[in-house]
């Protein structure tokens, strides 16, 4: 028998069947062939144009069958069998609906086109297909196209894809793909913190500076150095902090002279904790500075006054005493009180000696700051 007596089997659904070529190799054959061919495509756009108005209802039975229908139109090649190793091309036309898809409003919707371009490596490939996920504005599209590309991190396209994905508008995606991508690379390999360390999510920062931490390694030193730089102040603090924890005190050290007060001031207080001398003077001009610098908020700089202090008593140097007793003066209560705490001065050595507080509290001894320019 030959194969234009062969009749392939009707679509379901009781759709015609595909009209059968003639044997090739005669006039009356090619010409035949390119009326199956014009045909063919016909029906293929007839399908798709069943599939758009099926995406456009409301239901959701409809929607998925219309999925279906783009399944069957999409995945067949046509109705004929793809060479091995390789797949049909996708009509321009069928990726342009499996976008709408992937917008659709409809969960179920949303995640049967996400098995259908992954199965059908939309948009021209693997790779392309799961950008073309990535391109959802529904983060449940985006993290189904997160798990595929975890598995595939071996392939060569796939670490610019996590990198894409530390940048996604969804902060529990970019968590996601960090932590995830952290723990299936190698120990020692910090790209993808470093790309983090570079983007403008500050919450992504501070969770790629906690990893960082407990890793070994000059690299991720370097790391934490740079982020020392950082415009968001919880950052810097974070890295000064972790920092301190790994030894780093070569960096921190060098870190004294940052053009930020607090990493300073965390940089000092790592320091006194060790007993290092270079923390004096450092800190000596930040407690006695005038006012609030200009590029530093209020409440930041009180946080950084409190940490000086806390490194002051830490080092424990008597040279630093009459100059830490004017913020017994300072008009932030907590200052006052961190002061009084971390020098292990009275309740009413907050107050002047003249003062309703220091007459009401029934003290003994010389004042406490006798000599340091207090009355």
């Amino acid at each position: 028998m030959s194969r234009s007596q062969v009749t392939r089997p009707a679509v379901a659904g009781g759709r015609r069947r595909r009209p059968v070529a003639p044997d090739a190799g005669s006039e009356a054959g090619d010409a035949a062939s390119g009326v199956a061919l014009g045909l063919d495509r016909q029906r293929i756009e007839d399908d798709l144009m069943v599939v758009r108005r099926g995406l456009a209802g409301r239901g959701e039975k409809v929607k998925l069958g219309a999925v279906s229908l783009l399944a069957a139109v999409t995945g067949t090649g046509r109705g004929r069998a793809a060479p091995a190793g390789r797949r049909w091309p996708i009509d321009p036309a069928a990726v342009e609906i499996i976008r709408l898809a992937l917008a659709d409003a409809l969960p179920a919707v949303r995640q049967r086109a996400v098995d259908l371009t992954i199965e059908l490596e939309a948009a021209g490939g693997e790779a392309d297909a799961l950008r073309l996920l990535l391109g959802s504005r529904f983060s449940d599209v985006r993290r189904r196209a997160l798990g595929r590309i975890l598995e595939r991190a071996r392939q060569p396209w796939a670490q610019a894809l996590v990198l894409d994905m530390l940048d996604d508008p969804d902060a529990a995606l970019r968590h996601e793909a960090l932590a995830s991508a952290a723990g299936r690379a190698d120990g020692r390999a910090v790209q993808h913190h470093a790309w983090a360390l570079t983007g403008p999510h500050p919450s992504l920062k501070l969770l790629a500076i906690k990893e960082l931490g407990s890793r070994p390694g000059k690299a991720v030193r370097e790391l934490l150095a740079r982020a020392l730089l950082d415009p968001d102040p919880r950052v810097r603090r974070a890295s000064a902090q972790a920092l301190a924890l790994a030894d780093a005190y070569e960096i921190l050290r060098g870190a004294l002279r940052a053009p930020y007060a607090d990493v300073r001031a965390q940089a000092a207080l790592a320091l006194a904790r060790i007993g290092d001398r270079a923390a004096a003077a450092p800190l000596l001009a930040l407690v006695t500075a005038r006012g609030v610098p200009a590029d530093v908020g209020p409440g930041q700089w009180r946080e950084t006054m409190v940490v000086a202090l806390e490194a002051l008593a830490q080092l424990g140097d008597p040279a630093a005493h009459a100059a830490v007793c004017k913020l017994l003066d300072h008009p932030e209560r907590s200052v006052r009180s961190a002061e009084r705490q971390l020098w292990g001065l009275p309740s009413w050595a907050t107050s002047p000696p003249s003062s309703p507080s220091a007459r009401g509290s029934g003290r003994r001894g010389p004042w406490p700051c006798a000599g340091a320019g207090r009355p």
